[in-house]
């Protein structure tokens, strides 16, 4: 059973695990891309070589959360091995390092897109991931569409 003090629950893994997933989804609507994730934000900055909210580094951000995650199921799988007979939490630890395996491969997508973004993108960026011409950053909310008063889109 969970409460049993015999055997140590991985509390401090599982707490970091959750941590990381919540500061992933609490990103305000006017700075989000796509569906909010980091890989997201990697994948437009890549597309478009806008920086996504304040200012990008979202590159730092992936490799630092692979990092954690890869520490984290190799010291989940540990305390599995030494947990006893507590088929709950085998369960939950098994989940824990599911989630956190599908993170990083998400992560490691995103990175890609972004280590490869002068080859995928090269009208955008030179070969050595500079950008052509620097520009703003994206915003979440669609183009303005020029009316009949404001012919350059929405600007008065």
């Amino acid at each position: 059973m969970l409460g049993d003090t015999r055997w140590p629950r991985p509390s401090a893994e599982l707490d970091t695990q959750e941590h990381l997933r919540r500061q992933q989804r609490h990103q305000p609507p006017e700075r989000k891309v796509g569906d909010g994730t980091t890989e997201a934000a990697l994948r437009a900055e890549a597309e478009t070589g806008k920086p996504v909210g304040d200012g990008g580094g979202h590159a730092e951000k992936a490799t630092a959360a692979v990092t954690t995650l890869q520490e984290l199921v190799t010291k989940l799988r540990g305390r599995k091995e030494n947990l006893g007979p507590d088929p709950a939490l085998v369960s939950e630890i098994d989940a824990a390092i599911a989630r956190a395996l599908q993170r990083i491969t998400a992560l490691r997508g995103g990175l890609d897109m972004w280590n490869n973004r002068a080859t995928l993108y090269p009208k955008i960026w030179k070969p050595d991931g500079t950008l052509r011409n620097p520009i703003g950053p994206v915003s979440a909310l669609p183009p303005t569409p020029p009316d009949q008063d404001h012919q350059d889109g929405g600007a008065p």
